[in-house]
């Protein structure tokens, strides 16, 4: 007989606040499968066995989520426990039958249950910063994070259309009070060839944080080359650089991710003096990584990056072989060496230090601008927005700059005003000969009835 008991030690992480729900859920499970009388039924000889199973499973679908969206996750439980503290009904919604709506009081209830969370989070989170509230989307995001922690769980909440009419009502008095602009999303601009080409313009010894520039300096030729990365192929920071504490594993992009092709012949490990000659045809071919939209590298991470060489200021594959040169790494050691090292021992560039190198980069090339409209990120929304100012198609767009949602490219390729002023004008000049099919000429009848009732002056509706 099935018998309720605690997990072992090995389960229990005291870091994750969501360890105790998923052991229940683990539990619940596992009472329902040893209690299935099926000729399916599972029935080991140990208890435990199908126990340990569900709890790896659960677990499993928790590992695959990212630090960040976990995080999220957390705040929203810690809310969402409070608030069902305060209905007196339990956190975890394990009613699969109610949480699909096929159950019409269940379907209510969670429904409406789900709806009071988002009113709630509406009038008590915090905004961005701690000022005032946050935005109707926010707090619906809260309501979001607790769909996917039931869904990880094996019991997905799909009773949101009332909860999204609650968001249209939220939304709708938000603007009425605040303003459309207020809703508007605050995102970072482009970084541009322009704006990087005024940095390598600062005079050395230019004051950057508690570093004085130097483009001869190994941190400033690998964080050179990481500008030149990120606007050439669309990097993201977090593939480029290392999370604050983070250890090298899988998912880094080392300098093994690294070919050459020189004069026709590709090489892994070209010799300083190959790369002291790089010209015109030749390319640097950069493996990507696994990132975030990619965990096990199986879309793009056998698509290269070809970035060609040239005699630009800001060519990326040049700042890369300077990079080489200045930051060697024994070939024995190339595949557990971050791709972007300081050092010839592997110390990497951490996010922190690259946004605290950008700015302070920002602040000295464009004395008086409000530098805090850029960031790391903006290296790919540059990246993005210059292949379509050069004629790139979304699809073309979505493969270079590594997207899996064709929104994406909405959001971050962008028209700027010569671009967009260019194609006004081309509007304005074109020749307009549309007609929907309504309103072409028809085969039919009419002006000839017309002209007869003109004629003989027959009122037909006097005709018996």
């Amino acid at each position: 007989m099935y018998r309720k008991r605690q997990p072992p030690a090995e389960w229990r992480d005291k870091g994750d606040e969501r360890a105790a729900v998923r052991d229940a859920r683990a539990h619940e499970l596992a009472h329902l499968l040893l209690n299935d009388t099926s000729p399916l039924a599972l029935r080991p000889s140990n208890d435990a066995v199908i126990i340990a199973l569900c709890k790896a499973s659960l677990d499993a679908s928790e590992s695959m989520v990212s630090g960040g969206t976990t995080d999220k996750d957390n705040k929203a439980w810690q809310r969402w426990v409070l608030y069902c503290a305060e209905m007196d009904t339990p956190a975890f919604r394990s009613d699969i039958t109610a949480n699909a709506g096929l159950s019409v009081l269940g379907g209510h209830r969670e429904a409406i249950l789900l709806t009071g969370f988002l009113l709630r989070c509406a009038a008590t989170v915090p905004g961005k910063g701690g000022k005032g509230l946050c935005k109707p989307q926010t707090a619906y995001d809260q309501v979001l994070a607790i769909k996917r922690i039931h869904k990880r769980m094996g019991a997905p909440l799909e009773v949101l259309p009332t909860v999204r009419n609650a968001l249209k009502a939220l939304i709708k008095e938000y603007v009425s009070v605040n303003g459309i602009a207020e809703l508007l999303p605050k995102r970072k601009e482009p970084l541009t060839t322009e704006i990087v080409t005024k940095i390598l313009a600062l005079p050395r010894g230019t004051k950057i944080g508690a570093r004085s520039l130097s483009w001869l300096d190994p941190y400033f030729v690998v964080f050179k080359a990481i500008l030149f990365a990120g606007l050439s192929a669309g990097f993201r920071k977090a593939e480029m650089c290392m999370a604050e504490g983070a250890s090298f594993d899988y998912t880094t992009i080392s300098r093994a991710n690294l070919t050459w092709k020189i004069q026709g012949v590709p090489m892994a490990s070209p010799t300083t003096a190959q790369l002291l000659t790089l010209a015109d045809g030749d390319f640097c071919a950069i493996m990507p990584a696994a990132c975030k939209n990619d965990p096990f590298g199986l879309h793009f991470s056998w698509k290269p990056i070809w970035l060609p060489v040239n005699g630009a200021p800001t060519n990326a594959a040049r700042a890369i072989a300077d990079m080489l040169i200045a930051v060697p790494v024994a070939t024995a050691v190339a595949a557990t060496t971050p791709l972007f090292s300081v050092t010839s021992t592997g110390e990497p560039v951490r996010h922190r230090a690259a946004d605290s190198s950008l700015r302070n980069l920002l602040n000295a090339a464009l004395p008086g601008q409000r530098t805090t409209q850029w960031s790391m990120h903006s290296l790919r929304i540059g990246a993005a927005s210059a292949l379509l100012a050069a004629g790139a198609t979304p699809d073309q767009i979505m493969a270079m700059c590594r997207w899996r949602s064709a929104g994406s490219v909405g959001n971050y390729a962008r028209f700027g005003p010569e671009d967009y002023g260019r194609w006004v004008l081309r509007a304005q000049a074109a020749h307009v000969d549309a007609v929907t099919a309504i309103n072409t000429p028809r085969v039919d009848h009419d002006d000839l009835f017309t002209l007869l009732n003109e004629t003989v002056n027959v009122n037909w509706n006097e005709v018996p």
